[in-house]
């Protein structure tokens, strides 16, 4: 008497061959799908170094000149305080300061002069490739924005080809100022609330108030 011996599948090899089956075609092993990678998120001012921000990306010996609004001093300006102040505490490095006074084409003594900055212990910050001071980076972000503020100012106005803001700056802040009983912009560069004064001032310029 022959005895049939029925075979019984595991419950886990039924699901194995299902999945074989399902993932067959045309006789050969479908390959499952790859994730999509998410989209990187746009960069932000907070996100990136200073060094990058205004001079990783551009020739030192290049001038900044308006094109279309995204300059790198446009970016400063348009950051939100928060960015801003995390681009602060990341670091400045000291080699910006020369490479600033290139961009307003004035010299690496009166920029330092400008900002308050001690000659002998920049110029050792720089030999050493250390960052600036964190006061000091705020007072050189601060210069960076106001470039940035006379960029947006002269981009909505709709007429910025050829205009360099760095440079107009450089010169604006040497001339005597009605509003400011007649002194120069430069003076009060050296605190932040100097620099938010003058930024008031170019402020009311664009309304007309000054010309």
């Amino acid at each position: 008497m022959n005895t049939t011996h029925t075979e019984k599948r595991s419950p886990v090899k039924k699901v194995a061959s299902a999945t074989k089956r399902v993932t067959t075609v045309a006789g050969k092993t479908a390959k499952a799908a790859a994730p999509k990678a998410a989209a990187p998120k746009p960069a932000t001012a907070a996100s990136r170094s200073y060094d990058v921000l205004l001079g990783g990306e551009i020739p030192v010996t290049g001038v900044v000149v308006i094109a279309s609004g995204t300059s790198h001093f446009y970016d400063v300006f348009r950051a939100a305080a928060p960015e801003r102040i995390d681009l602060i505490k990341r670091g400045v490095a000291a080699k910006e300061v020369p490479r600033m006074a290139e961009r307003m084409d004035t010299t690496h003594d009166r920029l330092m002069q400008l900002l308050g900055f001690p000659r002998t212990t920049v110029a050792r910050k720089i030999r050493l490739k250390q960052d600036l001071a964190q006061d000091q980076a705020e007072r050189f972000v601060g210069l960076s924005a106001l470039v940035g503020q006379v960029e947006a100012m002269v981009t909505e106005s709709g007429n910025p080809e050829g205009f360099d803001a760095a440079q107009w700056v450089a010169r604006w802040l040497e001339q005597p100022n009605p509003a400011l009983g007649n002194r120069r912009p430069a003076e009060y560069m050296d605190t932040v609330a100097g620099q938010e004064l003058v930024s008031a001032l170019i402020a009311r310029m664009q309304s007309g108030a000054y010309a």
